[in-house]
């Protein structure tokens, strides 16, 4: 369902953007879906900690995307540079997991 919703963005900020100003139709969309996911997310965890940490990821990357969308010349360098800061963070935050051991007695 969330991913539908996301997928739904970009239909709902076109459909506003016929009738107002881009950055107002981005905010109009990115708050509409932020809220719809967040109340989602709050009905399948009810935890508000959880909800606020998800809408405020989700902000985030509405907010990530509206740069990346408005920096026309430079929209895949900073892309790429969004994507390694992300996959290096996600790196350094499972640096050290490592897969469970079988708990019965070895062969």
């Amino acid at each position: 369902m969330a991913g539908l919703g996301l997928t739904l963005f970009f239909l709902t900020l076109l459909a506003l953007s016929e009738h107002m100003g881009f950055r107002w139709a981005y905010l109009c969309a990115s708050t509409i879906l932020t809220g719809m996911i967040s109340c989602y997310v709050y009905g399948a965890v009810r935890e508000w900690p959880l909800t606020a940490l998800a809408a405020t990821v989700l902000a985030a990357l509405y907010g990530v995307l509206f740069v990346l969308l408005r920096l026309e010349d430079f929209a895949l360098l900073v892309g790429v540079g969004v994507l390694l800061a992300a996959l290096a963070m996600l790196m350094w935050v499972t640096r050290r997991l490592t897969p469970s051991a079988p708990s019965g007695p070895a062969p």
